[in-house]
This record gives C-alpha cells, structure tokens and sequence, in this order.
C-alpha cells in the first residue's frame, strides 16, 4: 500500500490543484509492505507531523501521477560517460543524464534494472546508488526559507519508523 502526501499550506509550499501560485511540490511516501496493523492512529501521527511542518497529508494515490516507477543509477562524475551511455543503450536504459555536479544519471524500465546493473557490472562499471525507485515526472524550485521548511518535513519523516522512502519533486 502507498501512501501519498503533498504540502498545502500557501504559506510555506503552494496547493497540488487550483494553485494560484502555479508551482506544486509534493512528497510522496511508501511504507513497507511488511508492516501489520497499519492503523489511523498511523495516519493521525503522520497529517500531525506534516501540519507541524506547514503541509497536509494527502488522499492515497493523489500526487501518484507526478512520479514514475524506474530503475536509478548514479555514477561519479569521473566514470566514463561514453562508456556508461553505450552499456545503458545496449541493455535496456531509457536516458543517461549529467547533472550540474557532473554527476551521471542512468534511469530505465523496471524489468531492465537486474539486466542492466549486471552489464554496468560487467562492464567494471560501479554505481553509487542502484535501486528501482520513483522518479518525479516534473521538479520544481525552492530555495529559502521554503527549502528549510521542506528538508525539515523530509527529515521528520525520514526519522519516522513507519516510512520506508520519501520521493519528492523538490528541487534545492
């Protein structure tokens, strides 16, 4: 079961719809499958956590259609792009990106990511982070106090025993 969550406080990150102010960050949470007696004391500890932190916990599945399921890997910015690019396309990658660090980003299907890591494997290539996970269709900016606020909310919920991951479409 996936929990999802979007801030909604117009003073500290803008509303999911009907915004007036045309930016939307939203968060979104999965729990672990194995976790038994998942109750709406659950989900009063957590719109408590987020009304703390200027956000609103939001409906199951509303802020789904901003995040997409794909398998991740990051490399350091001294690996081999070409070589990393040429291993993505020949095993099943969808995009090879460098981010303004020079840090290289590989996404692809989920049904590729176990073919894909035992190429890059193979090939001595080493990822800092391989993992399947959800990745934001669109970012958006923030910076200031915003920001504070948001790495705030995302700290209390990485604390939080009953959160497995939080995915975010905030941009720092």
């Amino acid at each position: 079961m996936v929990r999802t969550a979007v801030p909604t406080n117009p003073q500290h990150f803008q509303p999911l719809a009907g915004s007036q102010f045309g930016a939307t960050h939203s968060l979104r949470l999965d729990r672990p499958t194995t976790i038994y007696g998942w109750h709406q004391s659950n989900c009063s500890e957590l719109r408590t956590l987020f009304g703390k932190h200027g956000g609103e916990l939001g409906k199951t599945g509303c802020v789904a259609y901003l995040f997409e399921r794909k398998g991740l890997f990051l490399f350091p910015a001294d690996c081999d792009e070409e070589r990393i690019t040429e291993v993505a396309l020949e095993n099943g990658g969808d995009d090879v990106e460098k981010d303004d660090d020079g840090q290289i980003q590989v996404t692809c299907a989920p049904e590729y990511f176990d073919a894909l890591s035992e190429a890059f494997d193979t090939a001595g290539l080493s990822a800092e982070v391989s993992e399947i996970s959800q990745i934001a269709s669109t970012n958006v900016d923030v910076d200031g106090s915003t920001a504070e606020k948001v790495i705030s909310l995302l700290e209390a919920l990485d604390d939080h025993d009953d959160i497995q991951t939080v995915s975010t479409n905030v941009h720092f």
